[in-house]
C-alpha cells in the first residue's frame, strides 16, 4: 500500500481461507457502501496455478470503516 501524503509504501499481506498464494492486478477503491457507511473495495485476481481448491478467479471483498 503506498501513502501519497507522507510517501511511504508499506506491504500488506494477502490470504485466504483455502490459502491460496498467488494474486494479481489488485485494486483499492473507497466508496460509499450500500449502508451509507465510507469503505474500502479490494479487487484481485486469484489465478488456476497458486490458487487453492475452489478459489480461483476473481476475488472480491469489502471493509467499512
Amino acid at each position: 500500500m503506498y501513502d501519497y501524503q507522507t510517501g511511504h509504501a508499506d506491504r500488506t499481506t494477502i490470504h485466504t481461507d483455502g490459502g491460496s498464494t498467488a494474486f494479481a492486478n489488485p485494486t483499492v477503491t473507497a466508496l460509499t457502501a450500500p449502508n451509507g457507511q465510507l469503505a474500502i473495495l479490494v479487487t484481485l485476481f486469484v489465478p488456476g496455478q497458486g490458487a487453492a481448491p475452489g478459489e480461483s478467479g476473481e476475488l472480491i471483498y469489502y471493509q467499512t470503516y
